[in-house]
């Protein structure tokens, strides 16, 4: 399931079984904020950040989200790198 939000400074999230993607301030002036990577069987609350450690679902994730979007002149929110 992916999201893409231009609200709250722009937001994209994508979930793949227990792990979720999120992404935050797409739209900021300096640039989108680091990719997040959370497993919320074990963390519903989203406390822990696995990004660091696990750079591959994050690579993997992220190619999933980019080919689930598409472009949108209304609302555009640009995934970054």
């Amino acid at each position: 399931m992916a999201w893409v939000f231009a609200e709250y400074g722009g937001q994209a999230a994508l979930q793949q079984g227990p792990l979720k993607l999120v992404r935050r301030n797409l739209l900021a002036k300096g640039g989108p904020g680091p990719w997040e990577l959370y497993d919320i069987e074990a963390d519903p609350g989203e406390e822990r950040d696995l990004a660091a450690s696990r750079p591959e679902e994050v690579r993997r994730l992220a190619t999933v989200l980019r080919g689930e979007t598409a472009e949108n002149r209304v609302f555009p929110v640009p995934l970054g790198k």
